[in-house]
């Protein structure tokens, strides 16, 4: 969410879109690209297991212009935020990591650079998947923002009733957890529904382009309600050679601090094909 996004390391402020998780290291950068709340932080349990040469930022759906500036299409958001790559290194290779609709715009933004000419990156997608069109949107309203929150933070969402969750009893839990995500005002609560509700139709009318260049692509293991696995429904959009692994945690839970090491040591391997 805007307003947190100022860089608490290094001498300069960070552009609002961006979350310095380290703003130093001579190695090629690494961005984690936000998924539907628009927010980054659930990737901060990643920067162990990245090599301290690394540069590490947190890309973020709100910028200055906060909800009334948010791109109109994945392929904009894309090109908006390879613009904010090129403020922390002027050229690539660019380490790209999404995951659910940040897989999305990260695959869009590898595609692109390699349109531009700049040198391959590692794309690194964790349980990315592209819309189908099938079936009722899930309503995102103040209760699904709050159940989201709570499962990043490790909660056990099966036990959270949605009339149970109002934004006093979320603040509670999350200060108990010690989640950065306690931070979150009412407004905040807001503005989240907002950006996850326009990125939610921005997904919807995506397909994505075919990247030529190397994937590496971590499936969610633990999701029961699949039809074919994950990765098997990526191919199409992998030109390249793709590399799969697993994490045995449903799709909404492989941030969590409890799953979040088991897709940090894959991306370790990762980076190191990259070398």
């Amino acid at each position: 969410v805007s307003g947190w996004t100022q860089n608490t390391g290094a001498s300069a402020p960070a552009p609002a879109h961006l979350v310095p998780f380290r703003a130093t290291g001579a190695a090629a950068p690494v961005f984690c690209v936000h998924p539907l709340t628009g927010m980054s932080w659930s990737y901060a349990g990643l920067l162990r297991h990245i090599g301290r040469h690394h540069p590490v930022h947190g890309i973020q759906a709100e910028g200055a212009g906060g909800v009334a500036d948010l791109p109109g299409t994945i392929e904009e958001m894309a090109e908006r935020y390879l613009r904010l790559l090129r403020t922390v290194r002027p050229s690539g290779p660019y380490h790209l990591v999404g995951w659910s609709f940040g897989g999305l715009v990260a695959h869009a933004m590898a595609v692109r650079l390699r349109e531009l000419g700049e040198p391959e990156g590692t794309l690194f997608l964790v349980d990315a998947v592209a819309a189908t069109g099938a079936g009722p949107a899930e309503p995102i309203d103040e209760h699904r923002v709050h159940r989201l929150l709570l499962t990043a933070a490790g909660f056990d969402d099966d036990r959270l009733a949605p009339e149970t969750l109002d934004f006093t009893t979320v603040s509670a839990l999350l200060r108990r957890e010690g989640s950065l995500f306690a931070r979150l005002t009412e407004d905040d609560i807001a503005r989240v529904i907002a950006v996850s509700r326009h990125n939610d139709a921005l997904l919807r009318a995506y397909r994505p382009a075919r990247y030529a260049g190397a994937t590496t692509y971590i499936e969610a293991a633990g999701e029961p309600r699949r039809s074919a696995p994950s990765h098997e429904l990526w191919r199409p959009y992998a030109g390249g050679e793709l590399t799969v692994g697993h994490v045995d945690a449903r799709h909404h839970q492989v941030m969590q601090p409890q799953h979040v090491d088991a897709v940090g040591v894959q991306l370790t391997e990762a980076l190191g094909r990259a070398r």
